[in-house]
């Protein structure tokens, strides 16, 4: 296979910060994504800007990106700090070209966004190029912030006045994946019901409440999960098909060998996915920002509080797990009371 080497056109980043209706755009990084699978991520200095000491209501990440040619659909991240801000899938482009954007609140990564330092932005879109799929994407990206505004009474409308648990602003932002350097993205890798993918993390012991936010793909013989045969039933029909392990997954979340938390995820069918002329012009729901889940983990907070560094585990069940009383024809009880 013939590779084209990626056309590079990088900047330093820069934040774009809006005042009210005249929006002040500073130029964003911009980077051409030719042949980029086995190879970094792209990666750029990422400092705040300049009035960083200024209360902020609302934080967008904006994504624009366009291709001309023959390509699939690519799934893409976006971390800072090692922290994932955004994980998405392109469209598939046309002959002509097609140019589109994706715009995320990220205020609740606040702290992280904010933070009085450079850190390192990443960047990764694993793309082919060759005679068949000559599809390069162009994509620029930008953070706008808008600060604050005072009413009447010069109180400010910001993060903290919102409703409890809603953006809630965290003081620390932990990463729980894999770091730099590294020759693919930052998401971990999940192949198969036996691999547990592993980070040590260690948390201030003042910390009263801790939240896990998970970000799922689904990639290769995954992908249409949702759809797939059990392995029985492939054998027994004598298939070919390689899509097995049935129709459920399961994301476990363990913390020292225990099991904390489970996601059930949301079908997202990507802009190639089935059929791609029913994704044209309108995607997809999801496809273009893949949803996160939270995991709630303060019950467990006794347990992380000692100063040591503890383990986060990362699974996937492929089947429901039930456990039955040999014993007993019918289980018997009803749930007594729900506190809200």
């Amino acid at each position: 296979m013939e590779e084209e080497a990626d056309h590079l056109h990088l900047i330093p980043l820069q934040a774009s910060l809006i005042h009210g209706k005249s929006p002040q755009k500073q130029e964003p990084p911009s980077h051409d994504f030719g042949f980029t699978y086995g190879r970094p991520p792209v990666l750029v200095n990422y400092t705040p800007p300049a009035c960083y000491a200024q209360d902020f209501a609302r934080i967008v990440l904006e994504w624009k990106e366009t291709c001309k040619g023959r390509q699939f659909d690519r799934i893409f991240g976006v971390w800072l700090g090692d922290i994932e801000l955004l994980r998405s899938c392109t469209a598939e482009p046309t002959s002509n070209g097609i140019v589109w954007s994706v715009e995320k609140d990220i205020t609740r990564y606040y702290s992280l966004l904010l933070k009085k330092e450079t850190q390192t932005l990443a960047v990764f879109l694993g793309n082919i190029v060759n005679e068949v799929y000559t599809g390069v994407y162009h994509v620029n990206l930008t953070f706008h912030f808008y600060p604050a505004e005072s009413n009447m009474n010069g109180e400010k409308h910001s993060l903290n006045n919102l409703a409890p648990n809603h953006y809630a602003k965290a003081d620390l932002i932990l990463p729980i994946s894999r770091g730099l350097p590294l020759f693919d993205g930052l998401l971990f890798e999940v192949q198969n019901s036996n691999d547990t993918k592993l980070k040590q993390f260690r948390i201030p012991r003042n910390v009263y409440r801790a939240e896990l936010e998970v970000y799922i793909s689904f990639h290769e013989n995954d992908e249409f999960w949702y759809g797939n045969f059990p392995n029985d039933y492939i054998a027994a029909n004598n298939l070919s098909d390689n899509r097995g392990n049935g129709p459920f997954r399961e994301v476990v979340v363990s913390l020292d060998g225990e099991v904390v938390g489970a996601v059930w995820p949301f079908t997202v069918i990507c802009t190639g996915g089935i059929n791609p002329l029913f994704w044209s012009p309108i995607t997809r729901i999801s496809s273009f920002s893949l949803p996160s889940y939270d995991i709630e983990i303060t019950p467990f907070l006794g347990n992380m509080l000692d100063g040591k560094f503890h383990t986060l585990g990362l699974s996937v069940a492929r089947a429901l797990n039930v456990l039955s009383d040999s014993k007993s024809a019918k289980t018997e009880g009803k749930l007594l009371k729900v506190n809200n």
